[in-house]
């Protein structure tokens, strides 16, 4: 499977979508602006060929990117 190479950065924002986090609640967590925190969540979704947040999110747990729940 090829995966894509994902910044730290973006992978932070996937993650925190996985936990539920909003974009208000993920710029306020990292301490960066809500534009920011869409511009990484934008990169990854498009890196993952994915069409929304909610799809990347899955992807990348399937793919082993973020950790899965119990």
């Amino acid at each position: 499977m090829n995966t894509p190479e994902l910044t730290a950065k973006q992978m932070e924002v996937i993650r925190l979508a996985a936990e539920g986090m909003g974009l208000k609640e993920s710029a306020r967590a990292l301490g960066i602006s809500v534009d920011t925190v869409k511009d990484r969540r934008t990169l990854a979704v498009r890196k993952l060929s994915c069409k929304n947040i909610t799809h990347a999110v899955h992807v990348a747990h399937v793919q082993g990117l973020i950790g899965g729940a119990a």
